[in-house]
């Protein structure tokens, strides 16, 4: 079983994120300078390469004990690439290292369906870590990258939209009649931190759930047990409106906003469809962010149906 399980690095966890090194001998290997957290959250900000960065944590029993970066070139959208990948020297020498690359990839392929490959670099005198990927199934290309060989690693078609998003058996399915009240009470809580920062309640919050599944277009994140978030989107000519984006707050920090966005995109692209399109408000800062971190640029900023709103659009190239 494996024990390791993958959060996105967030102000939540970021403080915690520095704390994490390697052994002095291991520190060309990882990257240039310390604390590594520091480069990613860097070229995050930065993005670096040109690339888009999202920062991710290893985590054990509630312990940080490894990172690694994500980053996607914005017109391929069938590849990531991994870097500064590595466990704490803490907790060396107990198969993190492999049990984390292995939840890393899972991640990639649930949160990332378009994807088709990833690729990473690794020191060439790094032998520990080129039999690490190596036997994850990763082959050098003969490329370099910055004076490092290039690895890569095909990961299988998973095309179907309704298929078991991930080991723990979550689903995204269409929703119906009988979620309507776990969904209007995800969109509550979900929302109800913006409350504070609004003259009135953010238009999810209003929402007639019933007649949108009615319509069409609304999603569940199920597990067996329980709905933990919600999707709403509709066809419009040549683009995919995600009109809502919700997460159970207990659930928040695993990826599962990025799932409902990346189950969109999928949705798009199998349909035709050119581009992505939403709108937030302009206080929620924290989608702003999400939105960015996943691609989208910003188009207008205006008042509509009696809310700032910032207008975003993603085309879907490839």
């Amino acid at each position: 079983m494996n024990r390791v399980t993958v959060h996105e690095v967030t102000r939540a966890n970021w403080r915690d994120a520095l704390q994490l090194a390697v052994r002095p001998d291991q520190q060309r290997f990882v990257a240039d300078y310390a604390p590594i957290a520091a480069i990613l959250l860097s070229k995050a900000y930065v993005r670096a390469l040109g690339m888009i960065w999202e920062p991710y944590a290893f985590v054990v029993d509630s312990e940080m004990v490894g990172l690694a970066a994500l980053a996607a070139e914005p017109e391929r959208a069938d590849l990531r690439w991994i870097f500064h990948f590595f466990i704490d020297e803490r907790f060396q020498g107990r198969g993190y290292g492999r049990e984390a690359l292995a939840a890393f990839i899972s991640q990639v392929k649930v949160s990332q369906p378009v994807c088709r490959s990833l690729q990473l670099t690794v020191h060439p005198e790094n032998h520990v870590a080129q039999r690490l990927y190596l036997g994850m199934g990763f082959t050098p290309t003969g490329a370099e990258l910055d004076g490092e060989p290039v690895y890569y690693l095909a990961l299988s078609d998973t095309r179907d939209l309704e298929r078991t998003m991930a080991t723990d058996e979550m689903t995204i399915r269409p929703a119906t009649q009988d979620d309507v009240a776990q969904i209007d009470g995800i969109v509550n809580a979900a929302y109800a931190k913006y409350l504070d920062r609004m003259d009135k309640p953010p238009a999810p919050m209003l929402a007639a759930y019933g007649t949108l599944i009615a319509r069409g277009g609304v999603y569940a994140l199920a597990s067996p047990q329980e709905i933990l978030g919600a999707l709403v989107m509709e066809a419009r000519d040549h683009s995919l409106l995600v009109e809502n984006v919700a997460v159970d707050p207990a659930f928040h920090g695993q990826g599962l906003g990025r799932r409902l966005m990346a189950f969109a995109e999928q949705y798009a692209r199998e349909h035709g469809l050119r581009e992505l399109r939403l709108y937030t408000n302009e206080v929620m800062i924290e989608n702003l962010a999400f939105y960015r971190r996943l691609g989208f640029e910003e188009v207008e900023r205006c008042l509509d149906d009696g809310y700032r709103r910032v207008f975003l659009r993603k085309p879907l190239v490839g």
